[in-house]
């Protein structure tokens, strides 16, 4: 669905999307498919006016919502276009139990979403935060049309789970994180 317009709500979170983007944007909501077991939720947004400028691939972190970026999104709809991805460990995500919530399956995701939004070499950036960042880093080898550039916060080479998490982990054999899988995912 396309949208314009302050009074629109969004199906994904009921709110509305307008005041995360510069006035005059124009955006479409959307599910794609990135595997078998995998759809995620992307947002390709349009600036007010047509601009050269390279299209931003935006991958927010681990954790991280839409409202945390309201300022930078609001920014750069200026003067590009963006497709902001909720990656597979979002809550928004439709995924198989059997599939992976690592870096490198999110890193594969990125990798197709280019393929799928058709960017060209040298004509897009990949902006990342957290784990975000870390899965474009993991993606970068096996793109077959390079960014211009990249935008990187705060890449991690590991991730801190609560004192409990620790816990699970001890006392659940592996077998059994699927059947809490659905409740990790409402927790990130």
């Amino acid at each position: 669905m396309t949208n314009t317009g302050s009074d629109h709500k969004s199906s994904f979170n009921h709110t509305t999307l307008d005041q995360y983007f510069a006035p005059g944007c124009s955006y479409t909501e959307m599910r794609v498919k990135v595997s078998e077991d995998v759809n995620l939720y992307c947002i390709k947004i349009m600036p007010p006016a047509a601009t050269n400028n390279p299209v931003v691939m935006f991958i927010p972190g681990w954790i991280s919502r839409i409202t945390s970026w309201q300022h930078a999104l609001r920014e750069l709809t200026r003067d590009h276009a963006v497709i902001y991805v909720e990656t597979r460990d979002k809550i928004s995500s439709h995924l198989a139990n059997s599939a992976p919530l690592s870096v490198k399956a999110i890193a594969s995701d990125i990798i197709y979403l280019i393929k799928y939004f058709e960017l060209e070499s040298g004509k897009y950036l990949l902006f990342g935060s957290s784990l975000g960042a870390t899965a474009i880093l993991e993606s970068y080898r096996q793109l077959l049309t390079k960014p211009q550039a990249f935008i990187l916060v705060g890449p991690n080479a590991e991730f801190k789970i609560p004192w409990w998490g620790s816990i699970l982990i001890f006392l659940f054999p592996p077998p059994l994180y699927l059947v809490m899988r659905p409740f990790l995912k409402w927790y990130l």
